[in-house]
């Protein structure tokens, strides 16, 4: 190939466009023939389009709360709104619970791979015959004729057409969700090969109401492909099987299976192989001969109807358009053996996650793990998702975790929907690492901003981060940057209303903070911890690095490369962090280290320092390792049957530790050995806090107040709730979009903010409870609730508790629009 050639070939590789020799050579084809010119239908249609909406590129907003231009990124969920729907009037936006949300519709991932190769396999069926419809002047025997007998004479001849209709019957059952995609990617390329003079596509269950008026056709010119899966009862009780059988008879059929053939044994549609011949082109499957492969002259059995099973794969479909094609010449196709049994079976049971994870594959053990992230997914963000993972091939891994017994539909939604159960969602999370996750988060981000401005293929709700989700249960599965949203049509984000005093005026100036210094800590957009400081140092650790920056003025003293690094801590001049294999202890000064002790875990909690011992968790327990010297204090770890994802909490000579196992337990600081547990009712997710005697421990059913040497409770709170704070008699707790501070001793609410003005971590200095979620921090009067005043960060997101010390509140900010990470001080 010559280097023009070669470089358009890599132009194209870089669009995500893979072509070879001869497909290249089509594309140049077809370039030199399109119309030019401002007439030409593309560029009308370019003309047409509205102008891209520019980016918003601040560096960071000028005021605390969001100016009337901001553009912000916003979350795109796939939920479908759970409360009835309010048109906003003007606006088209939709008003469901606490927050608004606009209906788009996005564009999707390919469900159909490798077309082109798919295209060409249906090539020999472009066929034309004689129609009769018309007829036209046949040229050339007018020519001849005049030539031959010198009489004028015109000669004509029937209008040729092509030979055969196609009825394409897609089967409708609740698992083809996930192949709706390849559906209606599949009929697109029936109707580009040009091969068929009409196509109709056709539900199963009408089908089989309605067999005489959808699929008989006497005359053997039209051809039957079904799709489907295989999982429906129907493919088992005789009834699609009697229908097909039929169809047969009168012209050429077979059944597209959308799963992969090593995936067949696990459906109600198996195949086995034969050697078909047939005698006239495009000949219904009873005239076939067909032959056992291993026994030449061995026929079909008696009753049997040969009806091929075919793969959406370019090799399954050129094996079945050769054998209609060809006349006499034996082909080796896959043919539907009969079902042993018939009759209804009952449906697939739930199962447990580890029943998945023993009978699944790793990469739908990893996908169902990256989707409990998301949940509740519509199915085009199940695929979006599986796209964006690296090495994903093929759609069984979608298939296996869709039919696997962890997702159930959810009811009364407008788009179909599926959730997993909830002890198999917080199980799943175990699967892979956090960081593993954001950065999923971001691939599937990045793909939406590079496919906005195609097709759009599926709904979506696009939401602000200060307005959170949609409702309780509905997680964002991308964060939409701004030029992406305006070409979705979103000019400007809704958000929040501006915060009001108690007469519904805006808030005077006086109650918004504008930052005394922000610090980028590159470009990768995630970060991946809480803060710690000293007197002079706030330490805080992004996807990357661990960074040490002064706290009155921002400047950086040192940064260390670490992989993945969790939250640090900061305990009498060291630093102790841990990444993916190690933990560290590193000197505060200059970050040097001073010794590391290998934890052989991929993901650790943040360490926890107390009397000279550092505990950290991982995902099979805890360690507890000398802070000075780090040797390890204990016999042996502590093992726990899930991840210990929290950092621990340390008083009075005891342990608390939080895992996704659903249990607290209590261990003795000295020895490691267990002292009392408790069994909640959902999994420990974040860190518990030791106040008075009392251990305030939350999950995501529930904050739970214990006897700290008993494990004896005291009360409970229900809700999703994050790590609380403890002071003056009150815990304040924020969870996903809620905010409460309840009585310490009796766990009665005390006060409460507006629904869905407050939510996520909190820290109690002074007499203010600093809240942090969303692109909002928020300073309320810790006594009555009173905001004090309200902190906007310009569309970036705030994960983690803000730290405070000496009058200044330290914040840090993941994925800002520019997609970094940043660390701020606000005065208190």
């Amino acid at each position: 190939m010559t280097a023009p050639l070669g470089r358009l070939q890599a132009a194209f590789a870089a669009a995500g466009v893979e072509l070879d020799g001869p497909e290249l050579a089509d594309a140049l084809w077809l370039a030199a023939r399109l119309p030019t010119g401002a007439a030409a239908p593309v560029a009308r249609a370019i003309a047409a389009a509205p102008p891209p909406t520019q980016e918003s590129h601040q560096s960071f907003p000028g005021s605390a709360l969001p100016p009337r231009d901001a553009a912000p990124a916003v979350g795109a969920h796939a939920a479908p709104p759970a409360y009835s729907t309010e048109e906003e009037s003007g606006r088209g936006a939709v008003r469901t619970g606490p927050g608004t949300a606009k209906p788009v519709r996005l564009p999707g991932p390919r469900a159909l791979s490798r077309q082109l190769k798919l295209g060409r396999a249906l090539r020999p069926l472009k066929r034309s015959v004689p129609g009769m419809s018309g007829r036209e002047l046949d040229e050339a025997a007018t020519a001849a004729a005049r030539a031959d007998t010198g009489v004028p004479y015109v000669v004509d001849r029937p209008v040729p057409e092509r030979w055969l209709r196609l009825v394409l019957v897609v089967d409708d059952g609740l698992s083809m969700q996930l192949w709706r995609g390849h559906a209606r990617e599949l009929q697109s390329l029936l109707e580009r090969c040009g091969a068929f003079r009409e196509i109709r596509t056709v539900p199963l269950d009408r089908a089989l109401q309605h067999p005489y008026a959808n699929l008989f056709d006497p005359t053997g010119r039209t051809m039957v492909l079904a799709l489907t899966d295989g999982t429906r009862t129907v493919w088992t009780d005789g009834r699609v099987r009697r229908l097909l059988n039929h169809v047969a008879r009168l012209g050429p059929t077979a059944v597209v299976h959308t799963l992969p053939r090593r995936m067949w044994p696990g459906t109600f549609l198996t195949a086995d192989t034969w050697h078909v011949a047939q005698h006239r082109r495009g000949s219904p499957n009873v005239t076939w001969t067909v032959t056992h492969p291993a026994l030449p002259g061995t026929p079909l059995p008696p009753g049997r109807t040969p009806i091929p099973v075919l793969e959406t794969a370019p090799a399954s479909l050129a094996a079945w358009t050769k054998s209609l094609t060809a006349i006499g010449r034996l082909t080796p196709l896959s043919l539907w053996t009969p079902p042993t049994a018939s009759g209804s079976l009952s449906p697939r049971p739930a199962l447990s996650v580890t029943d998945f994870r023993r009978t699944a594959s790793r990469d739908a053990y990893r996908l169902a793990a990256h989707l409990a992230a998301y949940s509740p997914v519509t199915v085009p963000v199940m695929r979006l998702v599986h796209a964006c993972l690296p090495g994903a091939h093929g759609p069984a891994p979608l298939a296996e975790v869709l039919l696997g017994g962890l997702l159930k539909p959810l009811d009364d939604v407008e788009v179909p929907a599926f959730e997993f159960t909830p002890d198999a969602r917080y199980l799943l999370l175990e699967a892979v690492p956090t960081a593993e996750l954001v950065e999923t988060g971001r691939r599937v981000a990045g793909r939406m901003a590079d496919l906005v401005g195609r097709s759009s293929d599926f709904p979506a709700w696009i939401a602000t981060p200060a307005e959170g989700r949609l409702d309780q249960g509905s997680q964002p599965f991308a964060r939409i940057e701004a030029g992406a949203a305006g070409r979705l049509g979103i000019t400007r984000p809704p958000h929040t209303p501006l915060p009001k005093d108690s007469s519904g005026a805006p808030q005077p100036a006086g109650k918004r903070r504008e930052p005394e210094w922000m610090h980028p800590l590159g470009s990768s957009g995630g970060l991946a911890s809480f803060l710690a400081t000293d007197e002079d140092t706030v330490y805080v650790s992004d996807t990357e690095h661990v960074w040490a920056v002064q706290a009155g003025s921002g400047r950086v003293r040192w940064k260390r490369r670490l992989q993945y690094p969790s939250a640090p801590s900061v305990a009498n001049g060291v630093v102790y962090v841990s990444d993916t294999q190690r933990l560290y202890a590193l000197d505060a000064r200059d970050g040097s280290e001073t010794w590391s002790w290998p934890t052989g875990e991929w993901e650790t909690s943040r360490p926890a320092v107390a009397d000279g011992v550092v505990y950290v968790g991982g995902e099979t327990g805890l360690w507890a390792v000398d802070a000075e010297t780090g040797e390890p204090c204990w016999s042996s770890p502590f093992r726990t049957l899930g991840k210990v994802q929290a950092a621990p909490a340390v008083a009075d000579g005891l342990v608390f530790v939080a895992s996704y196992d659903h249990r607290l337990r209590a261990l003795e600081a000295g020895t490691g050995r267990l002292r009392w547990t408790f069994e909640a009712g959902g999994a420990f997710l974040h860190a518990p806090v030791v106040a008075n005697g009392v251990i305030y421990a939350p999950s995501n059913e529930r904050l739970y107040a214990l006897e700290a040497d008993s494990g004896e409770l005291r009360w409970s709170h229900e809700g999703w709730w994050w790590s609380p704070s403890v002071a003056n008699g009150l815990v304040c707790v924020g969870g996903v979009e809620q905010f409460v501070a309840l009585d310490a001793s009796t766990g009665v609410k005390r006060w409460a903010p507006a629904e869905g003005r407050v939510g996520g971590n909190t820290v109690i200095s002074g007499g203010v409870v600093y809240a942090a979620h969303g692109a909002y921090v928020w300073a309320l009067n810790l006594e009555t609730g009173e905001e004090r005043w309200t902190f906007y960060t310009g569309g970036g997101l705030v994960w983690w508790a803000p730290v405070v010390n000496q009058g200044r509140v330290y914040v840090g900010i993941s994925h800002t629009p520019q997609n970094e990470a940043l660390l701020l001080s606000i005065r208190a």
